[in-house]
């Protein structure tokens, strides 16, 4: 598996292949899972890479609100060269409603999700002003 990232497809910003991108990418799909609040979440999925079994944690509220996502990534969060399963997840700040969709509109992300080396590791955060929502039927 490669990862290649374009800026406005035209500006090549990143780009890596190997085995260590490809189990972090499917752990990542994983993770995805927080994007289908329509549809049925499997627990665990398993991938063609080095035949890998794959589960998140979604935590959710009483009105069935996403909170919090977190799985083990494959990585090097440390950028020491030494590659291992970590605490990977999402901590969602804020929610908002789109089309009748609620979804996190606000999250901080990044490695050793629900540990004390979280503050070290989150790296990520953004913010969704707008989402359009659509349909699986053609």
């Amino acid at each position: 598996m490669h990862i290649a990232v374009q800026l406005l497809g035209l500006v090549r910003v990143a780009h890596a292949e190997d085995p260590d991108v490809a189990r972090s990418a499917a752990a990542r799909a994983a993770g995805e899972a927080k994007w289908l609040p329509r549809t049925s979440i499997v627990s665990s999925s398993r991938t063609g890479i080095d035949d890998l079994d794959f589960s998140a944690r979604l935590e959710i509220d009483d009105a069935g609100v996403l909170q919090e996502a977190s799985f083990k990534r494959w990585g090097d969060p440390g950028n020491n060269g030494s590659f291992g399963w970590h605490s990977f997840g999402m901590t969602a700040t804020g929610h908002a409603t789109f089309a009748g969709l609620t979804v996190p509109s606000a999250e901080s992300v990044g490695w050793h999700h629900g540990t004390a080396r979280w503050a070290e590791g989150e790296f990520f955060r953004y913010q969704l002003t707008d989402l359009q929502p659509i349909s699986g039927t053609a």
